[in-house]
């Protein structure tokens, strides 16, 4: 008969379960990881007069901490005034600037966001009414690969290696305690396998897990410190939101290595564990797991991709359900062995039967929760095939994936085909792929084994299948240990909703071919992007036609006269006519427009190159920031809102949620029948 208390117990975890992922698949996407999506003036734009403050906007949660804004004038001397922002983390940065005359301005930038990534990028505008130098505006553009601005999207490698080990950490602190008290412990107290050298195993486990918290956390805290750079840094970094949280990791981390240790070393490995202690312990490392994970959730991606509470929850989720599976394989697959040795052979396979019967059903709870979150985790931060396919992010997140496959290969095969040879009871017949014609010779699904096989399959006196349990549950953690260190870098990666998101206004370059006998010349519009209207401009921001000249033979050529480019607005009557100026390149000249008024303006050349007239056009499409760029996407778009790829996700993130929670249900009925 089932205790009613634990119906309860049961009831709510499911509801706790239902609600985690229904708040990873429902949440909206409020905007983009901490990355520069405005400015005023506009990145690439012109103004007539110096601007006495600038204004950076931040995507996201936004800004955690300034760590350099520098901002350059026309000569090459600094202009930087004050700089500030609006409350400990903010979307806005204000930057006063001193007056440097007409010309170009470039605007450096280096902040720290909240989920700790440090993020940097330069953007240019442009002051006064004198006539811009082409050069000058296009050695700006060029810097400026997004036309008009930049951001670093490099991963920040010095945080791979220590967050990776964090997460491994965090999983052990969380994992093992569950496994031990679920699966260790009451086959221990059943079978002669010995308690005290489990208890004695995942204590030093426990204790290695929260020294390595302890490093990695400094470490994170001290490059956090070192990024802050120049005087009152610590003061600067730790007065940070993220420095706050990374100051809380150490001090958890620290003293649960102090516990742990303490503990460890006054209670030796074959001392017998007493029920008070071992709860204490346990407590000690778990909790200190629970707050060192809430602490990676409140920097995650997800933290600021759709707000602190809603993201740090769904990743805690997302870690909980990583420990109930990783954490605890990882104290199965040390604990096991080592108790398994001091047990009598004749009880060895009843013990291992035991242990990965119960383990099996936390794994399927623990990998529905994971992969229920993880799935909303992505359609946040890769909410598109292309992001999945073109980004660091992206790349990194599918490498992930195989491994968490490969990793799940292994623990199937630990369930449904070693399980089976432990205990032929175990037996399935109504197992799809065994029923099959041939199934049975099958790699994964193996030989079937019937209850009836001899009393040689029952005894335990045949250690090979006990073996190739511990073989391929020691395999599998090794996967999800390289899992957890790639984590590290998927963490360190610019997310691919952030790297994959539009150029942004006048972002890339246009190239027009022009016919003439003779010549072979190519008119650039930079920056220009192309809809299906044609090619389309920013309004506000100069643009530059360069027009490079070459002969048949390929030889450059040279303009003996004052050549112009005619751009007229046949709605206003207004045209202009700048001179093609000659640059560097021999062959390669260049004038700067900056269209008056918005819509159509057909831009034509007028050049004679001693040989022949060129006088071809194009069309260019002035438009304001904003504008919809006709097939579908919105210049500058964040990509509010969810997109069809998202919605699938989610959709087989609430899937995945009720299969697993049936499939835990089952497993957990199993084991009731039994009787373990």
């Amino acid at each position: 008969m089932v205790d009613p208390t634990d119906r309860s117990r049961r009831l709510l975890a499911i509801a706790a379960a239902v609600a985690l992922i229904g708040v990873a698949t429902l949440a909206p996407v409020v905007s983009a990881h901490a990355v520069l999506s405005e400015t005023d003036p506009q990145q690439g734009g012109h103004v007539e007069d110096v601007p006495e403050t600038i204004t950076l906007t931040y995507t996201g949660d936004g800004v955690d901490e300034i760590l350099d804004v520098t901002v350059t004038g026309p000569d090459g001397q600094e202009v930087t005034g004050n700089v500030s922002k609006d409350g400990a983390v903010a979307t806005e940065v204000f930057v006063d600037v001193t007056d440097a005359g007409e010309g170009v301005y470039v605007v450096e930038w280096e902040i720290q966001s909240t989920d700790t990534h440090v993020v940097r990028g330069s953007w240019f505008f442009t002051v006064g009414e004198a006539a811009l130098d082409p050069a000058t505006l296009l050695a700006s553009y060029e810097a400026d690969d997004r036309g008009g601005g930049t951001v670093d999207t490099d991963p920040e490698y010095g945080q791979v290696l220590p967050t990776g080990l964090l997460y491994l950490a965090v999983v052990a602190l969380l994992g093992m305690p569950v496994a031990l008290v679920a699966a260790l412990r009451p086959v221990a107290d059943r079978s002669d396998m010995p308690r005290r050298v489990v208890d004695a195993t995942v204590r030093r486990l426990l204790t290695g897990a929260a020294v390595v918290a302890a490093g990695a956390t400094g470490v994170l805290l001290l490059a956090s410190v070192r990024a802050a750079g120049g005087t009152g840094a610590a003061e600067a970094a730790l007065g940070s939101r993220t420095g706050r949280v990374l100051l809380g990791q150490v001090v958890v981390a620290a003293g649960a290595a102090f516990v742990l240790s303490a503990r460890t070393l006054r209670d030796p490995a074959d001392g017998e564990s007493k029920a008070a202690g071992g709860r204490a312990w346990l407590a000690a490392a778990a909790l200190a797991g629970l707050l060192l994970a809430a602490g990676q959730g409140a920097t995650s991606h997800a933290a600021s991709q759709v707000g602190l509470p809603v993201g740090t929850a769904v990743t805690l989720g997302h870690l909980i359900g990583v420990a109930v599976w990783a954490g605890g394989l990882f104290a199965v697959a040390v604990a096991l062995p080592a108790a398994l040795r001091r047990t009598a052979p004749g009880d060895r396979r009843v013990a291992a039967t035991g242990v990965v019967r119960r383990f099996s059903a936390l794994a399927v709870a623990g990998v529905t929760l994971l992969v229920a979150t993880g799935l909303g985790l992505t359609a946040w931060l890769v909410p598109s095939p292309a992001a999945f396919l073109r980004t660091l992010h992206g790349s990194v997140l599918g490498v992930k994936l195989s491994l968490v496959v490969v990793a799940l290969g292994l623990g199937a095969r630990s369930r449904y085909v070693l399980l089976e040879r432990l205990d032929p009871t175990t037996a399935d017949p109504r197992r799809l792929l065994a029923r099959l014609p041939g199934g049975d010779r099958l790699p994964f699904v193996g030989p079937r084994r019937r209850p009836d096989d001899g009393p040689g399959e029952r005894s335990g006196s045949d250690p090979g299948p006990v073996r190739a349990v511990v073989g391929t549950v020691r395999l599998e953690a090794a996967v999800v240990v390289c899992v957890l260190l790639v984590s590290g870098l998927l963490t360190a990666t610019v997310p691919g909703v952030v790297a994959s998101v539009d150029d942004g206004p006048g972002a890339g370059n246009e190239t027009v071919p022009v016919s003439a006998e003779g010549v072979e010349a190519e008119l650039e519009i930079v920056p220009a992007r192309r809809t299906d209207r044609g090619l389309a401009v920013t309004d506000g921001a100069p643009i530059v036609a360069r027009l490079e000249l070459r002969s048949d033979d390929g030889d450059p050529i040279e303009l003996e006269s004052t050549e112009r480019v005619l751009a007229d607005h046949a709605e206003s009557g207004t045209t202009l006519d700048p001179e093609l100026e000659p640059m560097d390149a021999p062959g390669t000249y260049a004038a700067v427009l900056l269209f008056p008024e918005t819509g159509a303006w057909d831009v034509r050349l007028n050049v004679w190159t001693g040989e022949a007239f060129l006088d071809d056009s194009v069309v260019v499409h002035n438009e304001p920031a904003g504008a919809p760029d006709g097939d579908g996407t919105v210049q500058g778009d964040s990509r509010d809102g969810t997109s069809p790829f998202g919605i699938l996700l989610q959709s087989a993130a609430v899937g995945v949620g009720l299969v697993g929670l049936v499939a835990t249900g089952r497993e957990g009925l199993r084991i009731a029948r039994r009787g373990e």
